[in-house]
């Protein structure tokens, strides 16, 4: 029974998220009228747009994923989208123009409203992301880099850290994700096996209240175990503040400076 409501739960779950990819290119359901008016028209049934229309089932195939899924899953989709989308606008005003000659004047114009449009209404606003910037990411690899020797092993939430402060990791460090933790595949067990196999000096953690909010160690199936681990074993030498996250900076006692 709580494996049946678990299955609905997850279902409704990578719906909810199906329906946010529309919402993030929300100019993409033009497709669908467009596709509709047009469906009599012998250029729809070209051999391309039946090979582009064909990718849009595999959109169902993630609703048996055992994991959760997230709105990037789906970005292969969009240069799906786009080209159908184009198809049908052209197709569109091909046909407008056959009955009404001074439209075709008016094309570029037409296009290009199309192109606002889809600025105008994508999510997160174009803007936003163009013009975001943040130096707390390099300042806290600097910090790591500073702190730990050429060949320390250092974990965290976010292996971006390790690239850039150029310190190696423990071997599931890509596995260390959202889905992955919360589907079980990564636990808090495991990564205590992996600290002290690896010989790990030091644990970046990703705490609550901060702006975003955490997502993936503290979902660690016995995350109060793999805390009280490092309470035991660790020492914590600062809280880094990335552009609004919390960061839990752990050190190995015996070099930590207590």
């Amino acid at each position: 029974m709580e494996r049946d409501i678990a299955i609905w739960l997850r279902t409704g779950r990578n719906l909810i998220v199906f329906l946010l990819f529309f919402w993030v290119g929300i100019v993409f359901l033009f497709f669908w009228p467009l596709w509709f008016v047009n469906r009599r028209s012998a250029w729809q049934q070209r051999e391309e747009i039946r090979l582009l229309l064909w990718q849009l089932p595999s959109l169902l195939l993630f609703s048996i994923v055992p994991r959760p899924i997230h709105v990037r899953y789906f970005l292969y989709l969009i240069p799906v989208f786009s080209l159908l989308l184009a198809s049908q606008v052209e197709l569109t005003l091909t046909e407008i123009s056959k009955q009404f000659t001074a439209v075709a004047r008016y094309k570029l114009l037409l296009v290009l409203m199309v192109v606002v449009l889809a600025a105008l209404t994508a999510r997160p606003d174009l803007v936003t992301l163009v013009t975001r910037h943040e130096s707390d990411t390099v300042a806290l690899a600097n910090y790591v880099a500073q702190e730990t020797q050429t060949d320390d092993v250092v974990l965290s939430d976010y292996a971006t850290i390790n690239f850039l402060a150029n310190r190696p990791s423990i071997y599931e460090v890509p596995a260390i994700a959202g889905g992955q933790i919360e589907s079980g595949a990564v636990t808090a067990a495991g990564l205590v096996d992996r600290i002290e196999e690896s010989g790990v000096e030091m644990v970046l953690v990703h705490v609550a209240k901060g702006n975003p909010t955490p997502h993936q160690l503290v979902n660690l199936d016995d995350y109060e175990g793999f805390r009280h681990y490092l309470d035991q074993w660790f020492s914590l030498v600062t809280v880094f503040d990335r552009n609004g996250q919390l960061i839990e900076v752990y050190k190995r006692r015996d070099q930590a400076n207590d």
